[in-house]
């Protein structure tokens, strides 16, 4: 589960670890996942895989790192 101060990688992540992020729940972290491999964060806006407002939410709890 995601903790206070501890990015979650969107790259890496569980589908439990991205349902734990505000407002993105079970489809959502489905979504991300099978858009994987992102090259940045922002990858989740330019492919409509998230709303702005649900990115505005979680953009300073994930990261997406490369490898």
């Amino acid at each position: 589960m995601a903790t206070q101060g501890k990015l979650v990688d969107i790259n890496s992540a569980t589908a439990a670890e991205l349902d734990a992020l505000p407002g993105i729940g079970k489809s959502r972290a489905d979504a991300i996942i099978k858009n994987r491999p992102y090259s940045g964060k922002d990858d989740l806006l330019a492919r409509h895989i998230i709303p702005k407002n649900v990115y505005d939410e979680v953009k300073d709890k994930i990261i997406a790192k490369k490898g």
